[in-house]
């Protein structure tokens, strides 16, 4: 919807972000549905660079690309230097204590929470 609305809204006040490599984000399916949103709705290039990374760069006072070429910055690129680490889609907080509250699910927090005291 905000792409969508961008010119409403204000296309210097849109930035995408994909919680790469999170596999409980969009990832990895991010880049194609991303594409997508933008072909569906017309978005010009300079448009697409100031959703993606200009806006961030701006509002971060941050260049990336004094540390990573904006070639090596690509989907292809990204991909590619993934080879041959463990990238599979797989939840990492199943299992796992948390300490604040010694219980391994959300479902044994909320028990332990709302236990009579």
């Amino acid at each position: 919807m905000g792409v969508k609305l961008r010119n409403e809204i204000g296309i210097d006040n849109i930035c995408w972000e994909a919680d790469y490599p999170h596999s409980d984000s969009m990832w990895p399916g991010a880049p194609e549905q991303l594409h997508e949103v933008l072909t569906d709705n017309n978005v010009p290039d300079d448009e697409v660079n100031k959703m993606t990374f200009e806006n961030a760069m701006r509002w971060y006072h941050w260049d990336p690309f004094t540390h990573i070429s904006k070639e090596q910055a690509t989907v292809g690129a990204l991909r590619k230097a993934a080879e041959g680490h463990d990238v599979s889609i797989r939840a990492l907080s199943h299992g796992k204590k948390d300490s604040s509250l010694g219980a391994n699910t959300l479902q044994a927090q909320l028990d332990r929470t709302n236990a009579p005291r």
